[in-house]
């Protein structure tokens, strides 16, 4: 059951950048749909803040591959 939108994600024909997500309360349970992102989860910033912090972490370099 917990991988329900990860399967429907790759075995569908949807656009690119689809979310897919469960249809219940705050997204937690319930069959697959194709939901909106949060405006945060789309921020540039915020991914070049979690990229950076997370390359730092990891002590992995990524030539070029910056979100």
């Amino acid at each position: 059951m917990l991988a329900r939108s990860t399967i429907q994600a790759i075995t569908t024909t949807l656009p690119n950048g689809t979310y897919i997500a469960p249809r219940g309360l705050m997204h937690q349970w319930g069959k697959p749909k194709p939901t909106t992102l949060r405006h945060k989860a789309r921020d540039a910033d915020s991914a070049r803040r979690l990229w950076d912090i997370s390359a730092e972490l990891t002590g992995c370099e990524w030539q070029d591959s910056h979100p």
